[in-house]
């Protein structure tokens, strides 16, 4: 099975870069500390500096076309800030190849120098990064940064910029005709300045990937890297050639299409409720709340037989209660106790009538499908102690363990899929198994943001294999799919097609490195019955091995077809995980 990465494979042109580009790394005196927005974007606004690399701590790199007055166009605008602003910028010239620690800085300028190149496309370096601008609203403008880290590997991250008014004294930039963005000065005092930040508790969302037709897939995270990449290779091939890494070993683990996967799941569901009572508990006793009490009955109705559903003031102990509350702002507004509370001995999921809505109709609500979901889990956590929705069928014993700060805690689940959770302790019968613990979360402290451990398995040897982040992501093939696009026709996302189109972003994925030792997976949208658009980018994760244990995690991969975790998506770690965070959620605090 072909899969292709977010890994971008380099050969450079040294000779021709040397031949037309000069660089410079400026750095601050001050250790540490990041340079300023006017250090940062000033020089881009001189029309001699082609584009700016912040590499990181305190210190960027500079590109301008190759000139003899380089070395005194550099020094002037180091001197001037360091007059104009009390500081300590030095400067020295780059020569290529670049040092070992700036190679993949290289690749990056030249990228980010894309933004001082027509046409004007929405490309803008500011920050010594490059954006490209996707849309805009009243207040926003939201973007994608386009930033390759070290060893090659690339991320298109959603970067939101909010309207600014005009006494904040923070960085701000102004949006011009072209959708380009630039540092605002004092001769903009009357424009509207934009700062990169995002109002509290929200979030934009870019598709990484939207096949509907040739437009939509423009707008897509994809789209917008299949322009950053022609782009490039219109102006530079002849200094760089680029493509994207390519694997050919990976397995293939077939899922249940969409339709299937979601009657397997209702049958389970029906299965577990029946004859059991729900109990939907209005502590708001409002219009509003009425009507939601009555839609929800309605739509639980729709979908559970024998089933008894009523709507109470108060939880019942032996009941499964859905408890309709405020949210947290309407009772901090008011300065009166918060009516969410974790119950350790009653089944009860919060929903709020500020959160959830639901439409009075005939067509079930994907979110009653959750509402129902969580409450097996917490029934199969205070009650049952048997997973409930999913037909566990392994023959032997597994432990999962998940780090909670510096808390352990440990699911066992037997071959009937009857479990048990246990906070791992450091006395006499345990010790080994908690210092063994105790030793990965001490290494993973150590770890960057995208190499963290995402949790441990255990099979019945006490062997240990430990799932590690990665940066890396699945690939479409996109020169393929936007060919298609860009001549009106339609994607197809048929059996046949969707391993050439899609690559490894629909399914479950797996490669054994045997020359390193570990195990690669991925889990990506369900391909059988897959929507035209991909939401997220399917990440890679890494399966290593504890010491000399062997590698065994593939036997597992089965629990992540399932589709509660993630509602009518495969879940991306094992779903025994989810069991453990409500367990902490329940009982640990």
């Amino acid at each position: 099975m072909k899969i292709i990465s977010n890994i971008i494979v380099a050969k450079y042109n040294y000779q021709e870069i040397d031949k037309d580009f000069d660089f410079f790394l400026i750095k601050k005196g001050t250790l540490l500390k990041k340079p300023s927005a006017r250090i940062l974007d000033g020089p881009v606004l001189d029309g001699k500096v082609l584009a700016i690399q912040y590499t990181s701590g305190n210190s960027f790199i500079v590109m301008l076309k190759k000139n003899s007055n380089n070395k005194i166009v550099i020094k002037e605008i180091v001197t001037k800030y360091n007059a104009e602003n009390d500081n300590d910028l030095s400067f020295e010239q780059l020569h290529i190849p670049f040092e070992k620690r700036y190679e993949h800085s290289l690749l990056q300028i030249l990228f980010n120098s894309l933004a001082s190149l027509p046409p004007n496309d929405g490309a803008s370096n500011i920050g010594g990064k490059l954006y490209y601008f996707c849309k805009k609203t009243n207040s926003q403008i939201v973007c994608i940064e386009f930033q390759i880290k070290k060893n090659y590997v690339f991320s298109l991250n959603v970067k939101t910029l909010t309207k600014q008014d005009n006494k904040s004294d923070s960085k701000s930039y102004v949006l011009q005709s072209n959708n380009t963005l630039r540092l605002k000065t004092e001769k903009d005092k009357y424009k509207i300045g934009y700062s990169i930040s995002q109002y509290k508790g929200e979030k934009s969302e870019i598709k990484f990937l939207d096949t509907a037709d040739f437009e939509h897939f423009n707008k897509s995270k994809i789209g917008i890297l299949c322009k950053i990449i022609s782009k490039f290779k219109k102006h530079y091939s002849r200094y760089a050639n680029i493509d994207f890494s390519v694997e050919s070993d990976w397995e293939h683990i077939d899922v249940d299409n969409a339709v299937k996967n979601k009657e397997k799941h209702d049958k389970l569901l029906k299965k577990a409720f029946q004859n059991k009572t729900i109990r939907i508990v209005d502590t708001i006793n409002d219009k509003n709340s009425v009507k939601l009490c009555d839609i929800l009955k309605q739509q639980l109705s729709l979908f559970l037989e024998n089933i008894n559903i009523v709507i109470k003031d108060r939880v019942g102990k032996n009941d499964f209660n859905i408890k309709i509350i405020h949210d947290k702002e309407y009772y901090e507004s008011l300065h009166i106790e918060d009516m969410y509370k974790v119950c350790s001995d009653k089944i009860v999921q919060h929903i709020t009538l500020e959160g959830f809505n639901l439409e009075n109709n005939d067509k079930l609500s994907p979110n009653v499908i959750v509402i129902l979901n969580e409450l097996l889990v917490k029934y199969d956590l205070i009650q049952s102690h048997k997973v409930s929705l999913y037909d566990w069928n392994f023959n032997k014993e597994w432990r999962f363990v998940l780090f909670d700060k510096d808390d352990f805690y440990c699911m066992t689940i037997n071959y009937e899929g009857f479990f048990k959770i246990e906070k791992l302790s450091n006395d006499l019968f345990n010790s080994d198994e908690y210092n063994e613990i105790r030793a990965i979360a001490e290494d993973n402290k150590t770890k960057n943001i995208d190499e963290k451990y995402r949790g441990v398995v255990k099979n019945n040897k006490e062997e240990v294999n430990i799932i590690q982040e990665t940066p890396l992501f699945m690939l479409p093939n996109m020169e393929r799919v936007e060919e298609i696009l860009h001549k009106g026709n339609i994607i197809s996302r048929s059996e046949k097609e969707r391993p050439e189109n899609f690559c490894g972003c629909v399914d479950i994925h797996y490669f054994n490195n045997k020359e390193n030792n570990c195990e690669y997976y991925s889990s990506g949208v369900i391909g059988k019955g897959m929507q035209s658009s991909v939401s997220h980018a399917t990440h890679i994760r890494k399966v290593i091995p504890y010491k000399n244990n062997s590698l065994f995690f593939h036997e597992i991969l089965e629990t992540m077809n399932v589709s509660f975790v993630r509602n009518n998506q495969l879940t991306v770690i094992p779903f025994p995980f989810k069991y453990l965070r409500e367990y902490v959620e329940i009982y640990g605090k």
